[in-house]
């Protein structure tokens, strides 16, 4: 098991990458732990500043990852978090940079400021698809905030409710 997060293919940012970051009061925050037999031991959480978002706005969630195990090497490139809306009739497209680039993620906590955009990934070519008929924004209504990671680096904290609104 060490030797595969050891080995891992990871895309991290060092711009988006920060050790000091303190929640703000006012954000919503999830979390979850490794079992207490992981070699290292990690938890991560998701940090909000608003649960309400309107149609195209991005803001910037913090996944705020603890490591209270020994020193994890990855290899990647840009950041290994994701943070996106998804529904059940929704699910977002995801896109990953890949390089080679030597990480360490060191025992404490390290923050990853990551963009929440309320819109799709993309749309296809079919001028009846929803992404297209709404010009690529998210309809209004009810998401939920999750993490997607590559590799999987921690177990995902649980989602976030988020409302988009016109």
């Amino acid at each position: 098991m060490r030797s595969l997060v050891l080995m891992a293919v990871v895309t991290l940012s060092l711009a988006a990458c920060r050790n000091d970051a303190d929640p703000e009061a006012n954000s919503a925050t999830t979390s979850t732990t490794l079992a207490k037999t992981d070699v290292s031991p990690l938890t991560a959480r998701i940090e909000l500043p608003s649960t309400t978002l309107d149609r195209g706005e991005t803001i910037t969630a913090l996944v705020v990852v603890t490591n209270t195990g020994d020193n994890v090497r990855f290899f990647g490139c840009g950041t290994p978090f994701q943070v996106r809306l998804s529904s059940e009739a929704i699910e977002p497209g995801l896109s990953w940079h890949s390089c080679a680039e030597d990480f360490i993620l060191s025992t404490g906590e390290t923050t990853f400021e990551v963009p929440v955009p309320a819109v799709y990934n993309g749309c296809d070519n079919d001028p009846q698809s929803d992404c297209t008929i709404n010009d690529g924004l998210l309809p209004a209504g009810d998401y939920e905030a999750r993490l997607y990671q590559n590799p999987r680096l921690v177990p995902d904290p649980e989602p976030i409710a988020v409302r988009v609104v016109d």
